[in-house]
């Protein structure tokens, strides 16, 4: 999850797992993404940009069991972005919380 990278086909266990792999990739590519379609049935992220074409939609596969990839343009042609509403308390508490623990100094 610290650097994914998408492929059409690719299969997730659940729509949480997808949106966190979004999410990663945003941050490691400094990306604004957003997600446009976001409901029971699938889920589109886009680039914010409005000059880049990158895209990925999954949705459910029919045992509803797993969460597939079925469009994909991978290429960002924008800038990177140095403000990113991803990188959050949250986030950067379940990168780093593990290298905590184990310093404590």
């Amino acid at each position: 999850m610290q650097n994914p990278v998408f492929r059409l086909g690719m299969v997730f266990g659940s729509v949480d797992v997808f949106r966190k792999a979004v999410r990663a990739h945003a941050v490691k590519h400094r990306r604004l993404v957003k997600f446009k379609k976001n409901d029971r049935d699938g889920i589109m992220a886009v680039c914010k940009a409005e000059c880049c074409e990158w895209f990925v939609f999954a949705s459910w596969l029919g045992d509803h069991k797993t969460f597939k990839i079925k469009s994909l343009n991978d290429k960002h042609t924008c800038a990177m972005s140095f403000k990113n509403r991803f990188v959050s308390s949250k986030h950067i508490a379940e990168k780093y919380v593990g290298q905590w623990r184990e310093n404590l100094d």
